[in-house]
């Protein structure tokens, strides 16, 4: 997970993102994943205005996954226009966006820059599988983390997802930001269908102002 430099969009420079998850030599036997993301978003809102995701996955007994997506977003006209590709086969899709929706990356973020206050909850808008979501982040506690990175202090997030009124996830999912310095993310933690995973900061180097 790293900022890159900023790219210029539209006669503007704006934030880019990048982010790359793949399996550890562990979990290969059941399942092989490398996938990558990027994600450019206006600075002063981080609403997102490009995106693009390459998938590489094959689970035991399945056969090989394999896409890329291209998406541009339209903040005037409320539109995300998407082009897919997948085994050879190119697609394009519109949806609905809401104004200032952000993508599922780059929100996290966009939690960064937020000042926490126990049990004030914070929301947004975010766009993803071609459809708006309501995000909610409720700070629950602060507690102090040691990685491999450091220890840090932070504010202990609980995330969850809404399509309308209804909840969308099926189990939590818990972040961990430092309260202090660069405000890194230090910790994640999900529930998924096999059990839940956790990801720990390893590494953190501070990006130039």
């Amino acid at each position: 997970m790293a900022v890159k430099e900023p790219v210029e969009h539209k006669g503007s420079w704006y934030q880019k993102f990048y982010i790359q998850a793949k399996s550890g030599s562990w979990y290969e036997a059941i399942a092989k994943v490398k996938d990558m993301a990027e994600a450019v978003s206006h600075p002063a809102d981080f609403r997102i205005a490009k995106f693009y995701l390459e998938e590489d996955s094959q689970q035991l007994f399945s056969s090989r996954f394999r896409q890329k997506k291209w998406l541009e977003f339209d903040h005037v006209q409320c539109r995300a226009h998407e082009r897919r590709k997948k085994n050879g086969k190119t697609k394009n899709k519109s949806f609905g966006l809401a104004y200032g929706a952000k993508d599922a990356f780059g929100v996290l973020f966009y939690l960064r820059t937020l000042e926490f206050q126990i049990d004030s909850i914070e929301e947004t808008t975010v766009f993803s599988s071609g459809k708006n979501w309501t995000l909610t982040a409720h700070p629950v506690a602060e507690e102090r983390l040691t990685t491999d990175a450091g220890t840090f202090l932070t504010t202990k997030l609980k995330l969850n997802t809404f399509f309308g009124r209804k909840l969308a996830q099926s189990g939590d999912v818990l972040i961990w930001i430092a309260k202090e310095g660069s405000r890194p993310i230090v910790a994640i933690e999900a529930e998924v269908a096999i059990g839940s995973i956790m990801l720990e900061l390893s590494q953190f180097r501070p990006g130039r102002s």
